[in-house]
């Protein structure tokens, strides 16, 4: 049975999580962590007829430690997911997977993407972020 596209890149994905999941198990969880640390949400971005629509899940982050920027063809999305540890300071982790500090992603968007006309919704621990799409692209001219 051949396999389309999707189903191959799911595939792929699945195969890197686990990759990533093996090495955290072979070494020690404050390894990896720095000062410079920046982890990437995982996003999805699609088209309706009216919007690009970028997604990112990001549960648990305060809305206030959100920032999103359009510079360019660059939609930029940094912020900070802060450890809401209770009183538990002396931890011994077994299992660390949630990211946790600051964030960033950058998502290329096409030129009719219209950053003037964009709207953000944070509900649920989903970041919705929608900008209109304009009528850019091929132009006939007329030859007079």
């Amino acid at each position: 049975m051949k396999q389309g596209p999707a189903i191959k890149a799911r595939s792929l994905r699945h195969d890197f999580d686990r990759l990533l999941s093996d090495l955290r198990v072979n070494i020690h969880p404050l390894a990896l962590l720095s000062d410079e640390t920046v982890w990437h949400p995982y996003c999805d971005v699609y088209e309706t007829k009216q919007d690009l629509v970028v997604k990112l899940e990001l549960a648990g982050v305060n809305p206030a430690e959100i920032s999103v920027s359009l510079r360019g063809r660059h939609l930029v999305i940094r912020g900070l997911r802060r450890d809401v540890g209770l009183g538990d300071d002396q931890r011994i982790y077994h299992t660390m997977e949630i990211n946790q500090g600051a964030f960033e992603r950058v998502v290329v968007v096409p030129e009719t993407a219209a950053g003037s006309r964009a709207v953000s919704s944070y509900r649920d621990g989903i970041l919705d972020i929608r900008l209109a799409k304009t009528a850019k692209g091929p132009v006939d001219v007329p030859i007079e």
